[in-house]
């Protein structure tokens, strides 16, 4: 985390990492990502706590409420809940994965939704699992389910750009918000 900000420093002018001590939002979401991250080993959700806080040094444009909000559910979620919401965020990559899949034999046409996010998890993931994982994103309006015809239609075969239509507004904001900056 140190090396982010003294990059940030470096890069954004203005930016002091001193007067971070004097920012009552970063040091208590510093506090609560750090409690956080001793909890788990799951990559994804260390990269979303480190964005949250490299975000709240940044003074971001999200209000206080919602940032803090948005920590809350980079806590409650699992990696493999960030990490579909990635593949969703990014449907390019996610058909590029599909397809190198598909030199093995595979049935490359458009994929189902399931097809794309088992073949972006490093071990594949189980339907149920999945199911479960993409019902508790609609839950938390991260994800429109409705945008395929409702839930139980996860497996209809789509064109991989509709995949942009499954997350909400509050979603993209949502994965701004745990992405990296530039």
């Amino acid at each position: 985390m140190g090396e982010r900000l003294e990059k940030l420093q470096e890069n954004v002018a203005g930016f002091k990492i001193e007067a971070l001590v004097n920012n009552e939002l970063f040091v208590t979401t510093m506090l609560r990502a750090t409690q956080e991250a001793l909890r788990t080993h799951q990559k994804e959700k260390l990269e979303a706590l480190r964005n949250v806080v490299v975000n709240a040094a940044l003074r971001s444009t999200v209000d206080e409420t919602k940032q803090q909000f948005f920590l809350n559910m980079v806590c409650e979620l699992d990696g493999l809940d960030l990490l579909v919401l990635g593949v969703l965020s990014d449907p390019i990559k996610a058909r590029g994965k599909h397809l190198e899949k598909g030199k093995d034999g595979l049935d490359v046409g458009p994929p189902t939704l399931h097809q794309v996010i088992f073949y972006s998890c490093p071990n594949g993931v189980d339907s149920s699992v999945l199911n479960a994982v993409l019902t508790r994103l609609d839950a938390r309006h991260l994800i429109r389910l409705q945008a395929l015809g409702g839930p139980g239609n996860q497996t209809s075969r789509i064109d991989v750009m509709d995949l942009r239509g499954l997350i909400t507004p509050f979603g993209r904001e949502f994965v701004a918000f745990i992405t990296a900056s530039n």
